[in-house]
């Protein structure tokens, strides 16, 4: 499984940060199948906060915030990072 460069900068943030990434979704499913995916998706588990998230990954790429009143951000060109 690979992730993109958005994909593991998000990982690397949100281990530095004491929390735990997971790939879920779609993304899961099409690694099954064996098939190529649009987007990946990262749900976010511990003590990260949305905010403290935003703030380090605004230093490193494209964050859009449109989502996160569901409790979505955007990051890059293919990653949605979520929050239980």
């Amino acid at each position: 499984m690979r992730l993109t460069k958005d994909a593991q900068t998000v990982v690397e943030v949100v281990t530095m940060l004491g929390g735990h990434a997971l790939l879920v979704g779609g993304f899961v499913r099409d690694q099954a199948l064996g098939i190529e995916s649009k987007d990946i998706d990262i749900e976010v588990h511990g003590p990260v906060t949305p905010e403290a998230l935003i703030r380090h990954l605004e230093v490193r790429g494209r964050v859009d915030t449109v989502g996160q009143s569901f409790g979505v951000i955007k990051f890059g060109q293919d990653v949605d990072v979520s929050f239980p």
